[in-house]
């Protein structure tokens, strides 16, 4: 059952309308337009705040610590990768040759409260795991001012 939205003309909208709409259009063919689209070629991302530090975890499957270039600059972490293979096989007079190639870089701007000189990263099971340690500020206490 679908709901038709209130239309003050008091007519009913024609089918054109209400699929674009509801931004359905996204929905048909997510493989060519959309967001399912627009998200290949970059790793899913969790990141979480402890008490302690903060946490990034990239999905990056079939690749291996090597694969990774991870920098700081001016409190700007990036995380990149860049691989490239190229297979020949020749059998029975077919030829295969296949070439891939793929590659991202994502960048994150750290807190005021991260320890940038102490991050440390660690690939595992197709995750690469990022924590950054958070600094120890001291709380200040309030100052009283005396008004004469």
């Amino acid at each position: 059952m679908t709901l038709i939205k209130y239309n003050k003309d008091k007519r009913l909208p024609s089918l054109f309308e209400s699929f674009l709409d509801d931004n359905r259009v996204f929905d048909i063919f997510p493989d060519f337009i959309g967001t399912n689209h627009m998200n290949k070629g970059f790793p899913a991302i969790n990141h979480k705040e402890t008490g302690k530090s903060y946490e990034i975890e990239i999905a990056a499957p079939g690749l291996s610590r090597e694969d990774f270039n991870v920098s700081l600059e001016d409190g700007l972490l990036t995380v990149s990768s860049e691989t490239e293979s190229e297979k020949n096989e020749s059998e029975d007079g077919y030829t295969y040759r296949g070439f891939n190639y793929s590659s991202f870089s994502r960048s994150f701007t750290l807190p005021e409260n991260a320890d940038g000189e102490n991050i440390s990263a660690k690939y595992e099971s197709g995750i690469l795991k990022l924590e950054l340690p958070k600094l120890k500020i001291a709380e200040k206490s309030p100052k009283m001012i005396d008004v004469l």
